[in-house]
């Protein structure tokens, strides 16, 4: 898949079903904050959340 599609960022989760989450949430947390991260790089995102205060 990696070869199919540019810039992909895919952990496989050996053992883990379909819902990872509940099993290591710690991991996917980090593979959230890693893609996100990746995303708004250089971009401050903290000044748009201020219309939510």
């Amino acid at each position: 898949m990696r070869s199919r599609i540019q810039g992909l960022d895919f952990e496989v989760v050996e053992g883990m079903g379909h819902m990872p989450q509940f099993v290591a949430p710690e991991r996917i947390v980090a593979f959230i904050e890693r893609v996100a991260n990746r995303a708004f790089a250089g971009r401050d995102i903290t000044a748009g959340s201020q219309q939510f205060h």
